[in-house]
């Protein structure tokens, strides 16, 4: 039997892993480009073969194209998915590309596959035109992880010591990070 998130006792003195640093990656993304997600974990659930990660509210496809038809949606989530291998790599030192074909990231890279071909879809796009889409959401996280190092930093901190955050959770650290940061 594996563990449960909801049955995991917070450990308050436990430094941040790559895999906090991964889903504060995904979390703060969320946070900063206003993607809904219910919750951020970072404990592996291997009784139902879960990994840890982002629960997004509204999780159906279906739902994200009819919500965002123009496409807005759907490449704020990309910019989400690359987000957290980004993340990863950045604060433990390792190449991105070692990250991103690690086997935590298959979910991210299946999840960026099918919304790839939602965006040709809704906007009948080529191949190459696809591949450039995609690379400039990759770029978009990777300045948005750039420049938000200090919320990251403090959302995979409380990973770490807290192992579940709410979206409110998140959105509460990031307020409180940036109101210590502009008080300086």
């Amino acid at each position: 039997m594996g563990t449960r998130p909801d049955e995991v006792a917070p450990v308050r003195d436990r430094r941040p892993d790559d895999t906090d640093y991964h889903e504060a990656g995904h979390a703060v993304a969320a946070q900063l480009l206003k993607v809904p997600i219910g919750e951020v974990n970072a404990i592996p659930d291997v009784s139902d073969n879960r990994a840890a990660g982002v629960k997004w509210q509204g999780t159906s496809l279906g739902e994200v194209v009819h919500l965002s038809y123009g496409g807005d949606l759907i490449l704020r989530r990309v910019q989400v998915l690359f987000a957290g291998p980004l993340a990863e790599a950045m604060f433990t030192g390792a190449d991105f590309e070692s990250v991103w074909m690690n086997a935590t990231t298959s979910s991210d890279r299946a999840d960026i596959r099918e919304y790839a071909r939602l965006i040709a879809r809704v906007h009948r796009l080529t191949d190459d035109q696809i591949f450039e889409v995609v690379a400039a959401q990759r770029r978009a996280a990777h300045e948005v992880i750039s420049a938000n190092r200090d919320l990251v930093e403090a959302v995979a901190r409380a990973l770490a010591a807290e192992r579940v955050l709410s979206s409110n959770r998140v959105a509460e650290l990031v307020a409180d990070t940036h109101n210590t940061e502009s008080s300086r």
